[in-house]
């Protein structure tokens, strides 16, 4: 595979084929453009890289999110080499960061659109792949709240609620601080969360907690990001919080001696006019904007990832881990919490990665019928590449035959160790009869031993062997 960086290639459209060469008939190839916009050129199919593009036609970053992955299992592998308290741990981090979505198994849908079906996580903290995922997840869930939200008052009252953007902010602080500074600025939204402006204004909302670096003067600044959802009457009603006032009340309960920085936004639709105009089926997609802010990664991989600088990269991979580990960056409150609980949402930090975005359920006959395309990371292209395709009724069909055949042969296996034991304890109760024992004693050996597995009752057998001694007459053949 080359990259093609003449400007007359730019033009093309992904997957399609280039002039046929007039010698042979043949296609010479195929152009595919990446996440970054740039032309590939590839003589056979089998080279393309993956090309996964979201509903609006962007290019989900697979490539870039792997990359920046093995970027920071290096900072890890570094880490541990240094023999530091923690070595084993970062070392496991470092191993699993290298195998996170290696692999992937998507499904062809008929529009020609991929679907992730199938592939494995690592689920560290700072992982790029695992961060974008999840936020994936939690745009979707916003969105999935926000409409059941507008759709329960419109129901109630014939209007829609109103939603603000806040943002909470203090002074930036030394690493070893971090951990406290984000329990601290958690309890102070907690005791605001429950004073009488913030009750009176707020119907619920989601707080999502971002961690940015500053890696010139080694700082980190904590923050959070809240969606609001206030009452439609909010910006002509005593209840309306003014900017400053949401200055001061955020400086009172995070108790600093300054006026820390609080930005309020009206969330609008991005062609203007009010959100609660809109068709109730557009007003979460109009949200985009703000989902996507409170859905933030907990902190940017470019924050820790510095490929100029490992050492610089060491340092805040190592605050990081240890201050965000055990800390939960995003929680619900007031209605949203209690719609997000009825809606059973899946947790976007501990739940299933795999299927993260506005999904239809599951059709079993379209899952049979689907066309599935594997890709995994070459090291070489440094992309994915195609491994290999299936039919979901072809595999389906060939995993009930295995399956089929795996049952025959337990099935034939549990008869033969029937059989077997019947014989063996057969031979015991001929030792048991030698030995003089009644039909008493005899019955209640044979009803302990009948539950046995094989091997204990021929290693039994061979003890009542050893400890009997047969009376004259008998012989060896005569109990084989």
């Amino acid at each position: 595979m080359s990259l093609q960086t003449n400007t007359t290639t730019t033009g093309a459209t992904c997957q399609a084929p280039i002039p046929v060469d007039l010698n042979d008939g043949k296609p010479m190839g195929y152009w595919v453009k990446d996440d970054q916009g740039r032309i590939y050129h590839a003589y056979d199919k089998s080279e393309l890289p993956l090309v996964d593009r979201a509903p609006s036609g962007r290019v989900r970053p697979w490539r870039v999110h792997h990359r920046d992955g093995l970027l920071l299992s290096d900072v890890y592998f570094a880490m541990a080499e240094t023999g530091a308290e923690g070595a084993a741990k970062w070392a496991d981090k470092a191993l699993r960061l290298e195998q996170c979505a290696s692999w992937a198994e998507f499904r062809r849908l008929p529009d020609g659109s991929l679907r992730l079906h199938d592939t494995s996580f690592c689920r560290v903290r700072l992982c790029p792949m695992c961060q974008w995922r999840r936020s994936l997840k939690l745009g979707a869930q916003v969105r999935q709240v926000v409409e059941r939200a507008n759709a329960q008052h419109i129901t109630e009252t014939g209007a829609a609620w109103r939603w603000l953007m806040v943002t909470l902010t203090v002074r930036n602080v030394e690493g070893p601080d971090l951990g406290g500074e984000i329990d601290r600025l958690h309890k102070a939204l907690n005791n605001m969360a429950k004073c009488k402006q913030w009750r009176a204004a707020v119907v619920g909302w989601l707080r999502a907690t971002e961690v940015t670096h500053n890696a010139k003067a080694d700082t980190y600044h904590p923050h959070m990001h809240l969606l609001l959802c206030v009452p439609t009457s909010y910006f002509k009603s005593k209840k309306y919080i003014t900017q400053k006032g949401w200055q001061s009340m955020w400086a009172h309960y995070v108790g600093t001696d300054y006026d820390p920085v609080v930005d309020v936004r009206t969330i609008k639709p991005a062609g203007g006019g009010r959100l609660s105009d809109l068709p109730q089926g557009e007003q979460a997609a109009a949200m985009g904007k703000a989902c996507a802010e409170v859905s933030k990664y907990a902190a940017k991989p470019a924050d820790y990832i510095i490929p100029q600088d490992l050492t610089a990269s060491m340092q805040a991979v190592q605050v990081l881990d240890a201050m965000l580990n055990n800390r939960r960056m995003t929680s619900w409150g007031g209605n949203l919490k209690t719609i997000a609980k009825g809606l059973a949402l899946d947790d976007p930090e501990t739940g299933d990665l795999v299927h993260v975005e506005d999904e239809p359920s599951a059709d079993p006959v379209a899952e049979e019928l689907a066309h599935y395309v594997a890709y995994s990371w070459a090291m070489g292209a440094r992309d994915y590449l195609p491994t290999y395709e299936r039919d979901g009724a072809t595999e389906d069909a060939e995993r009930a035959e295995r399956k089929a055949d795996k049952a025959a042969v337990r099935a034939e296996r549990r008869a033969q160790s029937a059989v077997d034991q019947q014989e063996g304890l057969d031979i015991i109760d001929v030792y048991m009869q030698a030995a003089g024992w009644d039909d008493k004693e005899r019955n209640r050996a044979r009803y302990a031993l009948q539950t046995l597995p094989r091997s204990v009752i021929e290693r039994q057998l061979r003890e009542y062997r050893d400890a009997i001694t047969l009376p004259d007459g008998w012989e060896e053949d005569e109990t084989t």
